[in-house]
């Protein structure tokens, strides 16, 4: 039996669909993986971030294509300015969301890296309210403060970290959860939960991994409280 175009269409549908379905259930599945440990946190986190939204595009692209084509025939606009729009509009969403999953992370991790290195982006660390550290003479000074007490407080934040430092804020314990991104080191108690987000610990260096999926605005938000020996 001679097959034509549409049946070959109504399979890949159909492929489509399933795997439509087994990636979401699996989007649901490592998300808990994550976030409540019934599986290795770091599997999870290399499934849920790095494969199936790929996945999860592919296959809606592929179904949504072929609902929205006969939809078009159905509404008798399936002709060749309709084909041309729904290839065009196909294609600027694919390689939108392509480019955004694939790209656009890598592409802002190395921006902030090359922000980090230019002279002119350097400046002193200062604390939320934007006052200095002064002395009692009135010249300013290196803040021997504890950094839990600089939190929202008016010291300047110039607590100096190494890395056994940083690992002491780890979130547990009644300590904050303290995380370092391109050598500056942010209280992120409020949003790290027992000192872990998703797959990530507190008092560790996060730059790669917030970069991966990030960009320099959304950690600006967060008080600074030191930065990287």
């Amino acid at each position: 039996m001679k097959r034509n175009l549409s049946w070959y269409l109504v399979k890949l549908d159909r492929i489509a669909a399933w795997v439509l379905l087994v990636t979401i259930l699996s989007f649901v599945v490592t998300g808990y993986g994550m976030t409540r440990g019934f599986m290795d946190v770091n599997l999870a986190d290399q499934i849920h971030t790095h494969y199936l939204p790929v996945l999860l595009i592919l296959s809606l692209s592929i179904h949504a294509l072929y609902a929205t084509r006969l939809s078009l025939k159905r509404w008798g606009i399936w002709q060749g300015k309709g084909k041309i729009i729904l290839a065009f509009g196909y294609a600027i969403f694919l390689m939108f969301f392509l480019f955004v999953e694939l790209f656009y992370g890598k592409l802002s991790k190395l921006n902030n890296v090359s922000s980090k290195s230019s002279p002119n982006t350097t400046a002193p660390l200062q604390n939320i309210s934007g006052d200095n550290d002064y002395d009692e003479e009135g010249n300013g000074s290196v803040s021997t403060v504890p950094p839990q007490t600089q939190i929202g407080g008016s010291q300047s934040a110039t607590q100096t970290f190494t890395s056994a430092e940083l690992a002491k804020y780890d979130g547990q314990n009644g300590q904050p959860a303290y995380v370092a991104v391109n050598g500056t080191v942010y209280d992120v108690t409020n949003v790290f939960s027992n000192g872990r987000h998703h797959m990530h610990f507190a008092g560790r260096d996060l730059t790669d991994a917030f970069f991966s999926h990030h960009i320099q605005s959304q950690i600006d938000k967060y008080p600074v409280v030191g930065k990287m020996k």
